[in-house]
């Protein structure tokens, strides 16, 4: 016990003295303690509003049910990406496995690590908003659901942690035959089905049956309704208890081997080449202008990544689903050309948000090589915002072209929501492009695929996290604006918000590089 006393007490001190060195981390706590408090209030008051609605209905507990379900979600979230930076991908990491102490201590100190440093402070959100909107309900009663959120947060952190683990070590090295696999499992079944009763293209997706299981599931007096939860407490506790205890030893042997494992892996690429792709390779490769080489970097780099494409199928299923999201939509009472250049933004802003802002911040040492050349940090910050301009522009107004065409737009209402996507996607794209540079660390040194999948794609560092935030929070006040706001008083109104957003990130990441610099 005195181990990890002596472990975490290390890490708080770090983190400590970590906000007494660093003048913007202090800011950047503060900027993100200040917005969950502001969605704390905000939640507080919109969860009491709906528990009281609940309890005179009489399914307050299945509903209950469902605000932890949410909750613990979000816990997951994050509880994965500590998970990678305070267990896999930090120096902190690498530390804790080189020290000579129990496997059974390892992994309990690593669990404290990430479940205080990675997703106390969210815990403590989520039991906050809860204890205040459910005391004035249930009362004392409150204390159960509190205990079994904080139970289960606690567990789900554990279950992520272990998830990891398991995917890092043995689904990630045969991804392509566990995708190959689930693939055949899930097409095959429809083919069988095709020969018996001929095309069905409900059965494909399935829909139907999905969402009568969910409601089933869900319902009032259901499923949720038989868990109780006392019983799910003391689940819960017996099975942290258990892998706290007696599974500490295998579970710590088991993450020090997954970690020689990912530190040990080859380095061989593998490129995916879609079609057409070698030939705008070839077309960039002409070009000795900074863009086209940032162009070139940067679509080698994503077709080496299996989870690139991944994305595009995700892209293209968001895609196929717009007329079912557009009935969903009926009761905001949209535009038909407003919902079009709106859905085309949030798409590609969904795509770009996995890694344009971590687009400079993830150079690291790299980025040295621009800064010595002649005009290196202006050309590159240039070419880096062009870059992501083009891939944000280019698919956002074809995406919008092929919607409006889908739904029949008229041609004054196409151009409309080809003009709207063009004022959308600029200042959202600027925001995350240039203020990921205040992140980058030249000290910082890409040595394995796994650390570069970190660096390049998730946001392992707080001031990530808040630049995601804050990116998050202006793609949605430019859609409401563009919802509450007459179209032609909404066009200048963007123009300007691009304006004001690109001069002011420029000057901030320009001002914080060139510190970098001197």
């Amino acid at each position: 016990m005195n181990t990890l006393l002596v472990i975490w007490r290390a890490a708080l001190r770090s983190s400590t003295n970590g906000l007494r060195q660093d003048r913007r981390a202090r800011i950047g706590i503060s900027l993100a303690l200040a917005i969950q408090l502001g969605s704390g209030i905000w939640a507080c008051l919109r969860l009491f509003a709906a528990l009281t609605v609940w309890q005179v209905e009489g399914v307050l507990v299945s509903h209950l049910w469902l605000v932890c379900l949410a909750a613990w979600s979000i816990m997951a979230f994050f509880s994965v990406l500590a998970t990678f930076q305070y267990a896999l991908n930090s120096n902190e990491a690498l530390l804790l496995t080189l020290q000579p102490i129990a496997s059974s201590t390892r992994w309990r100190a690593l669990y404290g690590l990430i479940l205080l440093k990675g997703s106390g402070n969210w815990l403590c959100w989520e039991i906050g908003v809860l204890g205040l909107a459910l005391a004035p309900v249930l009362g004392w009663s409150s204390l159960l659901w509190l205990a079994l959120l904080g139970a289960g947060a606690a567990l789900v952190v554990l279950l992520a942690q272990l998830i990891t683990f398991l995917v890092l070590r043995f689904l990630l090295p045969h991804l392509r035959t566990m995708l190959g696999i689930a693939a055949g499992l899930l097409v095959l079944p429809y083919l069988l089905f095709l020969l018996v009763s001929g095309p069905n293209w409900n059965f494909l997706f399935g829909v139907e049956r999905v969402l009568t299981v969910l409601t089933d599931w869900f319902a009032p007096g259901r499923s949720l309704v038989a868990f109780a939860p006392e019983l799910a407490l003391l689940s819960m506790v017996l099975i942290l208890l258990v892998a706290l205890l007696p599974m500490a030893g295998p579970l710590g042997q088991f993450y020090l081997a997954t970690v020689q494992f990912s530190q040990g892996q080859s380095e061989k690429i593998n490129t995916l080449a879609l079609p057409g792709l070698p030939l705008l390779l070839t077309v960039l490769g002409r070009s000795r202008t900074m863009t086209a080489a940032l162009l070139v970097k940067g679509l080698l780099n994503q077709s080496r990544h299996l989870f690139a494409w991944l994305r595009l199928l995700v892209f293209i299923v968001l895609l196929a689903l717009f007329k079912v999201i557009c009935a969903a939509l009926s009761p905001l009472h949209l535009t038909s050309p407003l919902l079009v250049a709106n859905y085309a933004t949030f798409l590609l802003a969904l795509i770009l948000l996995e890694y344009a802002p971590y687009s400079i911040s993830s150079e690291g040492q790299r980025l040295t090589l621009y800064l010595v050349m002649p005009r290196g940090l202006v050309s590159f910050l240039r070419g880096r915002l062009y870059t992501f301009l083009c891939l944000a522009l280019l698919p956002g107004l074809s995406v919008a072209l092929l919607l409006g065409l889908w739904t029949g737009l008229s041609a004054l209402d196409l151009g409309k929501a080809l003009l709207l996507v063009l004022l959308l996607l600029p200042g959202y794209t600027a925001f995350a492009v240039l203020g990921s540079a205040l992140d980058e660390d030249l000290s910082l040194a890409i040595e394995d695929r796994l650390q570069a999948l970190m660096q390049e794609e998730m946001p392992v560092t707080p001031r990530r996290l808040q630049l995601l935030a804050l990116a998050i929070v202006l793609l949605g006040a430019e859609l409401v604006l563009t919802w509450r706001v007459p179209f032609l008083l909404v066009m200048p109104l963007l123009a300007l918000l691009d304006a004001v957003i690109l001069l002011v990130m420029w000057r901030l990441s320009m001002s914080y590089l060139l510190r970098l610099q001197r």
